[in-house]
């Protein structure tokens, strides 16, 4: 069976000048609602909105193009049973000089820097692998099933959780995330029901929130380079137990409820190593800051 693609197009009128400009509407449509469709995305210069939606289109995109016969889907194909469905976010018809200045432009005029909207839809399953370069982005992964999120920022600013509070429908395998030099911030990532975090920070930092709504365990493996890495907890009571591989120029700050029971390994009050909702952190740290606290 065929993948289809729809392109819809409207025109709208914007605010700023009265200018009418094309919104552009782009859909991926299921072979299979039982296919895992394994989604990479690259916006490497614009901000890029992901959330979930009920419409059965796999993917639904929503976007202002520069150039109107750009289209972010630069590859759609069903090939030894997988799904793969590519999204670039850079018009390949611009310059180096006109990017570097409408880049600029953007960030003067931040009225004329209309961000894409991209829909996923929550009866699908995915593998999720997301690229981003700069700017400001959000990920709602609230009530999608996932079975691997990869997300990797540059000097990018992004925020990825579930803000409707509504967990992965499925367990989720691997949960990575690289950070260079931006701000990457998980919101409720226990919702993920993740088996395995990975995070690699470089100079950026990680901000990582655990919810109150454990009921899994979850195992941590993080490395920071000469960046941050701040863990956030809601609850005092979950089970808790971490280990540092630290060296003399890194800075390490846990809470003052944690107990250091061997050398760089920390345990809380509620610890119990057969708990069923045990998260188990295992840090390196070469230059950078590792911080526990509470939520505020």
């Amino acid at each position: 069976m065929k993948v289809l693609l729809v392109l819809i197009t409207s025109t709208i009128l914007t605010v700023a000048g009265g200018q009418a400009q094309t919104k552009q509407h782009y859909h991926v449509l299921p072979v299979d609602e039982q296919q895992v469709v394994r989604l990479e995305m690259n916006a490497p210069s614009v901000s890029c909105r992901i959330n979930s939606t009920y419409n059965m289109r796999a993917v639904s995109i929503y976007g202002y193009p520069e150039n109107q016969d750009f289209n972010p889907i630069v590859f759609n194909k069903v090939s030894n049973n997988e799904h793969l469905v590519k999204l670039k976010f850079e018009d390949p018809t611009e310059n180096f000089t006109s990017s570097i200045s409408s880049r600029v432009f953007k960030q003067l005029n931040d009225g004329s820097d209309k961000p894409w909207h991209v829909y996923l839809s929550r009866g699908i399953p995915f593998d999720l692998d997301l690229h981003y370069g700069m700017g400001n982005s959000s990920v709602d992964l609230s009530g999608l099933s996932v079975e691997n999120f990869k997300i990797s920022t540059g000097s990018a600013d992004v925020k990825v959780g579930y803000f409707d509070n509504v967990s992965n429908r499925i367990p989720m395998d691997t949960f990575y995330a690289k950070v260079d030099m931006g701000v990457l911030e998980l919101d409720q990532i226990n919702l993920s029901r993740a088996r395995e975090v990975v995070a690699d920070v470089g100079f950026g930092r990680l901000m990582v929130h655990f919810s109150e709504q454990i009921a899994e365990k979850s195992n941590i493996k993080a490395s920071v380079g000469a960046g941050s890495m701040i863990v956030l907890l809601d609850d005092p009571d979950i089970p808790l137990i971490v280990y540092i591989n630290n060296s003399p120029l890194c800075r390490i700050k846990m809470l003052k409820q944690f107990e250091e029971i061997e050398p760089n390994v920390y345990v809380n009050q509620s610890y119990d190593e057969n708990a069923k909702n045990l998260i188990s952190f295992d840090i390196d740290v070469a230059m950078g800051n590792v911080i526990f606290r509470m939520n505020e």
